[in-house]
């Protein structure tokens, strides 16, 4: 029995991403907003955290968990920075409070991810959807970048973060 042990494999650390707060102020013309639904890339939603090597190929970074679902730690920091910017209500999707919010809005990553010169990139399109008046909804592209301080799990994730809080920054300003 006593052999058996050094055959276990050690769980890889995991990693959770700190919310980045915005200093950033909108008043928007919404004052309930749903955040529907955050949709990841298949690599982005793995319990490894990814990065694009120098060949170009998405790789785990060694010995990095998430500590969290990607999506739903995406969409709860989107919802708290949203709230901090806005002033609004803001909550996840199916919507808690009375009556229908104002706004429903739809995050469609295409990219998430790292590479080798420590860039981080978050790109796609949002979609924000008003209530009956369709003549505001909209549907924007969106790429925000930031560089890691280094490689290390723990700088990966601190980008992950400084990209998250941009992308809020950039949807606070359609809501």
């Amino acid at each position: 029995m006593a052999g058996l042990v050094g055959c276990v494999n050690e769980p890889s650390p995991r990693f959770s991403v700190d919310t980045v707060l915005s200093t950033m102020k909108v008043t928007p013309r919404s004052r309930t907003i749903a955040v529907d639904k955050v949709t990841l890339p298949s690599y982005a939603k793995e319990t490894n955290l990814f990065m694009r090597n120098a060949a170009g190929a998405l790789v785990p970074v060694p010995q990095a968990d998430w500590a969290d679902d990607p999506e739903r730690a995406l969409s709860l920091t989107l919802v708290r920075n949203l709230t901090e910017i806005t002033g609004a209500k803001v909550a996840l999707d199916p919507w808690p409070l009375d009556g229908e919010p104002e706004a429903d809005l739809r995050v469609e990553v295409e990219e998430m991810i790292v590479n080798a010169n420590r860039v981080m990139t978050l790109s796609g399109q949002y979609a924000v959807r008003r209530g009956s008046s369709r003549t505001s909804d909209t549907v924007q592209p969106f790429s925000v970048k930031t560089n890691a301080a280094s490689l290390k799990a723990q700088d990966i994730v601190a980008a992950h973060a400084q990209v998250w809080k941009q992308l809020a920054e950039r949807i606070a300003k359609s809501l």
